[in-house]
């Protein structure tokens, strides 16, 4: 078995803005996440809502696949590493973004690898 990074970079999330890290093609999928830059400010912590999208088919719509989006608070023990893992089982596209809320924009690093 392989790995691959295909994605990696760090993101200038700006504050309640969805942040596309792009489309992936078919594959397993890991998103690793660097959130040690999150903060708590008077008692409010910034928080990274994840969603993932995809489309049926090549040039479908995107649509959001899960119920309820990841969301990783500030101040948590999963706040300075976040790992998830996705599987991409059709030809249409699927994407991933963050969310970030606080109080200011953050820089969040990133690497998606490909596995197979």
């Amino acid at each position: 078995m392989t790995v691959t990074v295909v994605q990696t970079g760090t993101l200038t999330a700006s504050i309640g803005v969805e942040n596309n890290l792009g489309a992936l093609a078919t594959g397993v999928y890991t998103l690793h996440l660097d959130l040690a830059g999150l903060i708590v400010t008077g008692g409010v912590a910034d928080v990274v809502r994840i969603r993932t999208y995809a489309a049926v088919v090549s040039g479908g719509v995107d649509r959001l696949v899960s119920p309820t989006p990841t969301d990783v608070p500030a101040g948590t023990s999963a706040t300075h590493f976040q790992s998830l893992a996705f599987v991409v089982p059709y030809t249409g596209s699927f994407s991933v973004t963050l969310q970030v809320s606080g109080s200011s924009v953050r820089s969040i690093p990133y690497a998606v690898s490909k596995i197979g």
